[in-house]
């Protein structure tokens, strides 16, 4: 195989893997399955990229620059999950706060005129007694 047909070839590979996987984070994006792992989602992309590289540079100058990425990349996939974890953690908390706030105006709003407390069926296994 000639080098330029070589190059169309890795090139044409490389740029339908693009338009995949372009389709592929969409998808995950409407439906918001990235969140949080939009570092891994780009080590996908960055190692698609160097394995049609590898196919020019050869395999030991590929993997140094693998090493490159991995070097630099590392401390920003761990952040991110760090992150996002903390992000969630303070979504939850928020979320239970928000609950509880919920059940005790619910709760007060049920207390008849002559001090007797009526929680709806629905609210009574969440009230706490």
């Amino acid at each position: 195989m000639s080098q330029n047909h070589k190059s169309v070839v890795i090139f044409s590979g490389l740029f339908v893997f693009g338009v995949v996987y372009n389709a592929l984070v969409g998808w995950l994006e409407r439906r918001r399955y990235e969140r949080g792992y939009v570092s891994f989602l780009v080590v996908v992309g960055t190692a698609a990229t160097l394995a049609g590289a590898e196919k020019f540079v050869g395999r030991k100058a590929a993997l140094q620059v693998a090493g490159c990425f991995v070097a630099s990349g590392l401390p920003m996939i761990v952040g991110s999950v760090w992150r996002h974890v903390r992000e969630r953690e303070a979504d939850q908390h928020l979320a239970g706060n928000q609950v509880e706030e919920i059940l005790k105006n619910a709760t007060q709003r049920t207390t008849k005129s002559d001090g007797v407390r009526y929680v709806p069926r629905n609210l009574a296994r969440f009230a706490k007694q």
